[in-house]
């Protein structure tokens, strides 16, 4: 985890944080709050391993779809961290 921001409560709420990859380059994570719980303590130099669904942009890209899909139209997402899945 590279940094922790602020949750996003306009719309649908999402937890937001960027992780960096062994690559360097760096992802925003949308963790839906409504439909998954938020990551707890989530602290900056912890390592996460997420699942979900990827769209590329200019800063690095965007990960979301971390949670189980409502309609069972894509594969489940998942966030793991600290021995606990977040889904």
């Amino acid at each position: 985890v590279r940094a922790s921001l602020a949750t996003d409560y306009e719309g649908i709420p999402h937890q937001k944080f960027i992780v960096e990859l062994s690559t360097g380059q760096t992802l925003l994570i949308a963790h839906n709050i409504e439909l998954a719980s938020p990551v707890r303590r989530l602290r900056v130099g912890e390592t996460i391993l997420i699942y979900g669904e990827y769209i590329w942009n200019a800063e690095g890209g965007l990960l979301h779809r971390t949670h189980d899909d409502p309609d069972f139209l894509l594969p489940h997402g998942w966030i793991r961290y600290k021995g606990r899945k977040y889904q």
